[in-house]
């Protein structure tokens, strides 16, 4: 078989932008990439001989670039895209992408979270252990998650209960793929009918593009919640009643914790979150507060979860690829 993965470039944005010849540092969050990159090229090769990586800019790898890279290869592994982005019905394709985990990656030939063919994925139950969820609640209490803001300002919660509402990066594709609910309306509907009930909520910034967050803190000050940046995620989270999120990566990791997740938006866990629907949405939040967590099933979910994607750190997850 013959495979060509395409890799990218990942000194630079993978938005399109300059490309300069001489190469920059790579941020600590995409090496994890690189590691992806050079597992599956191992766990492949044994089968594949006819294997190679192509590095591009990120925005250069297209049906174009498959055509002059990859013409004649039966297998192409594709980054960071989904079907609908890529455009036609080549069956070679398979889309990777990083995860909440950052060491995590899906692969999939429709795309990622909740464009992949898994997608709802529904957890698998009846089981002795939880090996993989054991593992990344132990993550959680070691403070790491996949963006590091360095050092973080200790968190003071602001009643015994409340309502976290972390904030996503409005133009973000997993807003603009996957969901019909921008962050600033999920946002105002939160804040609305918290108000309404006399809930406190935490928001917390997106701690990567602090530019995007100033229209949905201006919504956030006209409500009277708590607006937090340089907190640790997981001290918000270790103390919140209930997560409502648009589809952000932080209701996984509420999951973690045990926490109900309720959402605006698709996500790939959200067949253990509560869904709000537009139509209903006081109504839908006030239930999913008053509704304790099923955290056996939160279990089971994650460790479903993480046995349909492959981990850098262990290479056997990756042999269902081949």
């Amino acid at each position: 078989m013959s495979i060509v993965i395409f890799m990218p470039r990942l000194d630079l944005t993978f938005k399109p932008g300059p490309a300069p010849k001489k190469r920059g540092e790579v941020p600590p969050i995409r090496a994890h990439w690189l590691r992806f990159a050079k597992t599956l090229a191992l766990t492949l090769r044994g089968s594949a001989p006819d294997l190679r990586v192509v590095e591009l800019p990120n925005w250069k790898i297209t049906r174009s670039a498959a055509e002059k890279y990859a013409k004649n290869a039966e297998r192409i592994y594709v980054p960071h895209q989904t079907r609908l982005q890529w455009g036609d019905d080549d069956d070679r394709i398979r889309f990777y992408m990083q995860t909440v985990v950052p060491t995590v990656f899906s692969v999939d030939p429709e795309g990622w979270g909740a464009s992949a063919t898994l997608y709802p994925i529904h957890p698998i139950s009846g089981r002795a252990a939880h090996p993989a969820f054991d593992r990344l609640v132990a993550r959680t209490k070691a403070g790491l998650t996949k963006f590091d803001v360095g050092e973080v300002a200790a968190f003071q919660p602001p009643a015994e209960e409340f309502v976290f509402f972390p904030c996503q990066i409005p133009h973000d594709e997993s807003i603009v793929l996957h969901s019909d609910v921008s962050v600033a309306d999920a946002l105002a509907l939160t804040l609305k009918w918290a108000e309404s009930r006399g809930i406190p909520v935490v928001v917390k910034g997106h701690p990567m593009n602090r530019e995007s967050m100033a229209p949905l803190k201006q919504i956030a000050d006209t409500y009277p919640c708590h607006w937090v940046e340089t907190v640790g995620i997981h001290d918000v989270l270790r103390h919140a009643r209930m997560v409502v999120t648009v589809n952000s990566g932080v209701g996984f990791e509420a999951l973690l914790h045990g926490k109900t997740v309720a959402t605006f938006g698709r996500a790939d866990y959200d067949v253990v979150s509560r869904k709000i629907s537009l139509d209903t949405v006081s109504r839908d939040l006030t239930d999913a507060y008053e509704t304790e967590p099923d955290t056996a099933v939160q279990k089971d979910f994650v460790e479903t979860w993480y046995e349909t994607n492959a981990d850098t750190e262990d290479p056997t997850t990756f042999t269902k690829l081949i």
